[in-house]
């Protein structure tokens, strides 16, 4: 809770073609706040991966968002950012230096994390959404409609989650998203405006 995040992930295939990337601003609730894409040129997966990392904080710093977490699913970029020893070509270890410089500008910043690729699906149609265009798009309080899916799916799959560990059952006494939501929309649900109260029983 009152904690918010930034969602990335790139887009590449080849050396000689344009890569994407593609960012998504969400609340604690798992609601659409913002998301952006665009294409770069890159000569590596890594590299587009670093460069959509580095949107990702200047997007953040630009628009001076607190409280935020930042996840992608390239796990050895993310271990660069927190330390660990990692490979990663000199190229990227360039772009990610700067990332480290943007993120220390931030307010309570709560670090970079990695997630499985399955978790980051909205990020990943947006990088390719990005890779297809020429110039950056931007959505604000409302989503694309070809998110809607992918939006709805975050959301169970992340009750899901929270719910396989055996010893921790997590229980939402309230719906998650308002009624305006975009996840309201994609599953044609009645939802209630108030925030999720959650239990956690051990």
């Amino acid at each position: 809770m009152n904690t918010v995040k930034i969602n990335y992930d790139a887009s590449w295939i080849l050396e000689l073609t344009n890569a994407g990337f593609g960012l998504v601003f969400r609340n604690s609730s798992g609601t659409f706040r913002a998301a952006e894409c665009g294409w770069c040129g890159t000569f590596s997966a890594q590299k587009a991966e670093a460069v959509a990392l580095l949107k990702a904080v200047q997007w953040a710093n630009r628009h001076n968002i607190q409280n935020l977490a930042i996840e992608g699913d390239n796990q050895a970029t993310i271990q660069y950012l927190q330390g660990k020893t990692i490979t990663v070509n000199w190229q990227s270890i360039a772009i990610l230096e700067e990332v480290k410089l943007v993120a220390d500008k931030l307010v309570s910043f709560k670090g970079f994390q990695y997630i499985d690729r399955s978790a980051n699906k909205v990020a990943d149609l947006l990088a390719k959404e990005g890779r297809r265009s020429n110039s950056t798009i931007s959505w604000t309080d409302q989503a694309p409609s070809f998110l809607f899916p992918a939006i709805a799916f975050d959301t169970v799959k992340a009750y899901e989650v929270c719910n396989s560990n055996n010893s921790t059952n997590v229980s939402c006494s309230a719906r998650i998203n308002p009624t305006n939501s975009v996840i309201g929309r994609a599953t044609h649900q009645e939802l209630v405006t108030e925030e999720p109260e959650c239990q956690i029983f051990q």
